[in-house]
């Protein structure tokens, strides 16, 4: 009969000896033996991989302390299999924001049908032993030593740490990376924030790009981004209605938002001497002159507007017109451009997108990737 012990005597030299060569998948107990005492260093915590075969890991602290043979019981909010080791359990926690403490079940034989379960609340004092089971609370406090704009994950395993000032941002299956958090805008969440209503769809921005978008347009309270294949698109919204699971998309709130605008298609926006006013909806304030600045639709190909700027970049090349919608298609047609300025009577070009200065009566757009 095997002994399920959790912890044995072990000698004070065979502790010793277990302590000098704890390194990161060190051997640190089986079911015959129980957990070793001292064999993992401070810094790691003891696996049961399979029945023959506990193992060294890493201890990270976000992850919390593990409770080692202890299953948790209480408020299940997920239970999913696949999840290998008791990090990627604690990653898929944090990505839900009602949980608050995980467990790990190891399969008997380590045939990788293990099994990870959230918990929105913990019932005290109601723990069970279970040999296969490693349980902690999370911590979402803890600081994270990963460095700025590391790789934080992927869909299987889910999101690890970023350092402060930056979330995880899924690019797809293949990885997740941490980016920037925008200061316009509250720290993005997992989900879509499903609203009936979108100010603007556009393509081409990257989640810091498209807060910024929402912070500057009249009656944008959140935005939603999901990098769909690379092309980066960005939904404005006027409010968010629920939040609907999704773990490819990303949601944030505007800090500051902007008041409706009821100036519409065609009406006036302002000046050179006063500046831009706002417009609403899906349209931007174009220059006709000194005197005259109009509320003009958006390019359809092209993702963002910005009047009263210019980009500071090499000029690829200059063609004559003061309409936006031929300049963005001229941009379009015209390999490697990727960007434009429309000053007076002429459509600047850019192969690349510089930064913006401003100029009372220049108008500039970036190209939708899908014409590039």
């Amino acid at each position: 009969m095997r002994l399920l012990a959790f912890v044995v005597g072990v000698s004070v030299t065979a502790a010793a000896r277990y302590r000098k060569r704890s390194r990161r998948g060190a051997w640190c107990g089986s079911d015959d033996v129980g957990y070793v005492p001292q064999a993992c260093s401070p810094q790691q915590y003891c696996q049961r991989l399979d029945p023959f075969r506990y193992q060294c890991l890493p201890r990270d602290p976000w992850c919390g302390e593990p409770q080692l043979g202890v299953e948790f019981t209480g408020h299940l909010i997920d239970r999913m299999m696949g999840q290998s080791i008791p990090q990627s359990c604690c990653n898929k926690c944090h990505e839900n924001e009602q949980c608050v403490a995980y467990t790990q079940l190891t399969d008997d034989w380590g045939r990788g049908n293990s099994t990870c379960i959230l918990w929105g609340h913990v019932d005290a004092g109601k723990d069970q032993r279970n040999l296969w089971a490693t349980s902690a609370f999370i911590d979402r406090t803890a600081p994270c030593a990963a460095p700025s704009h590391a790789m934080c994950g992927r869909f299987s395993s889910g999101m690890t740490c970023c350092p402060t000032g930056e979330f995880c941002q899924p690019f797809g299956d293949a990885y997740h990376q941490c980016q920037r958090v925008a200061p316009q805008c509250s720290r993005p969440k997992l989900g879509n924030a499903f609203s009936y209503t979108n100010i603007y769809v556009g393509l081409g921005l990257n989640a810091e790009v498209c807060c910024e978008a929402c912070a500057m347009t009249p009656g944008c309270d959140a935005y939603t981004y999901n990098y769909e294949g690379g092309r980066g698109e960005c939904a404005l919204k006027k409010s968010t209605g629920y939040v609907r699971v999704d773990v490819f998309q990303v949601w944030a709130s505007v800090l500051d938002p902007l008041p409706p605008c009821e100036t519409q298609r065609g009406g006036s926006c302002g000046n050179a001497t006063t500046g831009a006013t706002c417009c609403g909806g899906d349209s931007y304030c174009h220059p006709r002159g000194e005197t005259q600045f109009e509320c003009s639709a958006r390019p359809a190909k092209c993702s963002r507007m910005y009047s009263g700027a210019k980009f500071d970049a090499t000029v690829h090349s200059t063609i004559r017109t003061t309409n936006a919608t031929t300049c963005c298609e001229a941009c379009a047609d015209t390999p490697p451009c990727k960007a434009f300025t429309i000053e007076k009577d002429s459509c600047l070009l850019f192969a690349s997108v510089g930064p913006r200065r401003n100029h009372s009566t220049a108008v500039s757009g970036v190209l939708n990737p899908f014409f590039t």
